[in-house]
C-alpha cells in the first residue's frame, strides 16, 4: 500500500519560521543554549539553504548566517547537506520534531550546528496552523506581491519615503555583517601568532575613545585600526562579488582560504601566475593536463602546475572541489573561471597597490559624485593574463576578447562592498567627513542593472510617475520584496498597512 504522503512539507514549516508562529520568548537550542531569534533571513527561492543573512543569538554570541528547515533531523543527511559546502554557513538548523543524540547536524567543514525543535514551541496544533496558512503558503510561491496591483492606494510620497527608509535598513544591515567580519578577524589576531601588522595610524587621534561601543568582544579601537583587517575586510566582499547569485559564497570561501595575507607570502616580483596558480589549485578548477586538447590550453595549465606545486604548502585548511562552482546558469563572461583570473588581478592590487587606503581617499575626495565614481572604478579595473582574455574555461576559447570585469559588475563591488566598508571606517574612526561623502554618494548614484526583484517592484509602480532612479530606491526595493513580500511581512510594511487597512475597514462596512 502506498504510504499517504504528510502534509506538513518544508515549505510549510519555512513559513511558520518566516512568520514566527511559535512562542519566540526563552527558545533553547537542542545543547539547552538560550537563542534569540534577532532576524529570520530571506526566503531563498533558488537552491541552497532555505534563508540567506539571518542574525540570531545563542548565549549571547551573534551569529550572521544561514538557516535549513526540515521537518526531522535525518533530512539533513538525507539531502546530502553534510556534505555541501554551500551549508557551511547555516548557524541554525529548524527542525519540527527528532532526536539530536540520534541524528547531529555536521556541516562539511566538520562544524556542529546549533539545533531547534519547533514543535515544543508552537502555539498551537500543527493542524490549526496549516489551517490558517495554508492559502497564504501557496500565494508566497508566485513570484508576486502579496498586494499586487494595489499600490494605487498609497500615495507617492510616502513610497518614497518607504522605500528610502527601507535603503537605509538594508545598508545597516549590511554595516553590521562587514562590523561583525571586521571583529571575528580581530578575534582571530589576537589568538593566533602573527608578524606585527601594519597600522592605519593616520586615522587614529588623540581625542578618540579607547575604545569604540561596548561589545560582547571588548576589542579596542586599536584592535579594529590594524591596516590588514580591512584590506582582508574589503578583499573578501569584492571577492563575494565577483560570484553574482549563484557563486558568491565559492568566492567568499576562496577569500577566506587564500586571505590576502597567503598571497603577501607569495607575491613578490612578478609573481601574478603565481597568485592565479594559488587561486585555481585551492578552488579545485585547475585541470589536468591529459584532458586539454588544445596545446596552449596545456602549456598554460602547466605552468600553472608547476606554480601549485611549489607555493600549495603555503595554504592551509580545506580546499574546495571543482562540483561546488557553478557554471550554468550563467553566461560564459561571468563563468568562475574568468572570475578567479580576474581575482588575481584584484589581489595584486590590494597587495602592491594599497588598494583600500587609495579608495578611502578617492571617496572621501570632496568631486563630484560622477567623477568619483569613474575614479573609483579604474582602481578596480583589473586585467588579467593574456590566455584569459580569450578563454572562459581552461578548454573553451572564444572568438572574442572577454572584459573580466564590465562596469555593471564595478558598480556592484562599490554599491554592496566599498561604500558599506568605507561607511563602517567612518563610524569606526569618527570620520564625518568621509561618511558625508559616503552618503551624498549613496544617495546620487544611479541604480545597478535591473534584476528579477527590481522587475516586480518597478512593475507595480510604474503607473504611479516614480522610477527606481537611484542607489537608494533600487536597494530600497530590494529589501521591501526581500525582507517584507516575500515572508509575508505586510503588516510591518507602510504600504501593507494602508492597503490591507483598506481593505478591512471595506469589509467591515459590507458586514454592516
Amino acid at each position: 500500500m502506498r504510504r499517504k504522503r504528510s502534509r506538513h512539507d518544508e515549505r510549510f514549516l519555512r513559513y511558520i519560521w518566516s512568520q514566527q508562529y511559535f512562542r519566540t520568548e526563552n527558545l533553547l537550542t537542542t545543547d539547552n543554549r538560550r537563542l534569540v531569534i534577532e532576524h529570520v533571513g530571506a526566503w531563498n527561492r533558488e537552491s541552497g539553504p532555505d534563508f540567506l543573512d539571518a542574525i540570531v543569538r545563542i548565549d549571547g554570541i551573534v551569529y550572521r548566517g544561514d538557516i535549513e528547515i526540515h521537518k526531522n533531523l535525518i533530512a539533513w543527511k538525507q539531502h546530502n547537506h553534510h556534505t555541501d559546502a554551500r551549508y557551511n554557513r547555516v548557524i541554525l538548523h529548524v527542525v519540527l520534531r527528532g532526536h539530536p543524540e540520534r541524528s547531529p547536524t555536521i556541516a562539511a567543514s566538520g562544524r556542529s550546528v546549533p539545533i531547534l525543535l519547533l514543535e515544543p514551541y508552537l502555539t498551537e496544533s500543527i493542524d490549526i496552523l496549516w489551517s490558517k496558512a495554508s492559502s497564504e503558503v501557496s500565494s508566497l510561491g508566485k513570484n508576486h506581491i502579496p498586494c499586487h496591483g494595489r499600490w494605487k492606494e498609497v500615495e507617492v510620497a510616502v513610497l518614497r519615503q518607504w522605500l528610502d527608509r527601507l535603503s537605509t535598513e538594508r545598508m545597516e544591515m549590511k554595516l553590521r555583517r562587514f562590523e561583525e567580519r571586521l571583529r571575528q578577524l580581530a578575534e582571530e589576531r589576537i589568538q593566533g601568532v602573527h608578524e606585527p601588522w601594519r597600522l592605519y595610524a593616520s586615522a587614529i587621534e588623540e581625542d578618540l575613545p579607547s575604545q569604540i561601543p561596548p561589545s560582547a568582544r571588548e576589542l579596542t579601537l586599536r584592535d579594529l585600526s590594524r591596516r590588514e583587517l580591512w584590506d582582508q575586510l574589503m578583499y573578501e566582499g569584492l571577492m563575494e562579488c565577483l560570484g553574482y547569485s549563484h557563486n558568491r559564497q565559492q568566492f567568499l570561501r576562496l577569500s577566506r582560504i587564500v586571505t590576502l595575507q597567503i598571497a603577501r607570502s607569495i607575491l613578490h616580483g612578478d609573481q601574478r601566475e603565481a597568485i592565479e596558480a594559488v587561486l585555481f589549485g585551492v578552488s579545485g578548477l585547475l585541470p589536468a593536463n591529459e584532458t586539454l586538447d588544445d596545446p596552449h590550453s596545456r602549456q598554460y595549465v602547466a605552468q600553472l602546475r608547476k606554480q601549485w606545486i611549489r607555493w600549495k604548502g603555503f595554504v592551509r585548511g580545506d580546499h574546495m572541489h571543482q562540483s561546488e562552482w557553478q557554471f550554468f546558469p550563467t553566461r560564459p563572461s561571468n563563468f568562475p573561471t574568468v572570475r578567479i583570473a580576474a581575482a588575481a588581478s584584484l589581489v595584486e592590487a590590494c597587495i602592491t597597490g594599497d588598494l583600500f587606503r587609495r579608495i578611502i581617499q578617492q571617496l572621501k575626495s570632496q568631486i563630484p559624485v560622477p567623477k568619483k565614481r569613474r575614479v573609483v572604478s579604474d582602481s578596480l579595473r583589473s586585467e588579467p593574463s593574456e590566455f584569459w582574455t580569450h578563454h572562459y574555461r581552461f578548454d573553451e576559447r572564444s572568438s572574442r576578447r572577454i572584459t573580466p570585469l564590465g562596469q555593471s559588475r564595478i558598480d556592484e563591488m562599490i554599491a554592496n562592498t566599498l561604500l558599506p566598508c568605507a561607511l563602517l571606517y567612518a563610524r569606526v574612526f569618527r570620520d564625518r567627513i568621509l561618511r558625508d561623502e559616503l552618503l551624498q554618494m549613496y544617495a546620487t548614484l544611479g541604480p545597478l542593472p535591473e534584476n528579477s526583484v527590481t522587475r516586480i517592484v518597478q512593475s507595480e509602480i510604474g503607473d504611479m510617475n516614480l522610477r527606481l532612479e537611484t542607489l537608494r530606491l533600487h536597494q530600497g526595493a530590494i529589501q521591501l520584496y526581500r525582507y517584507y513580500c516575500s515572508v509575508g511581512r505586510c503588516r510591518e510594511c507602510a504600504i501593507g498597512r494602508i492597503v490591507f487597512r483598506v481593505a478591512d475597514e471595506s469589509t467591515d462596512m459590507r458586514q454592516r
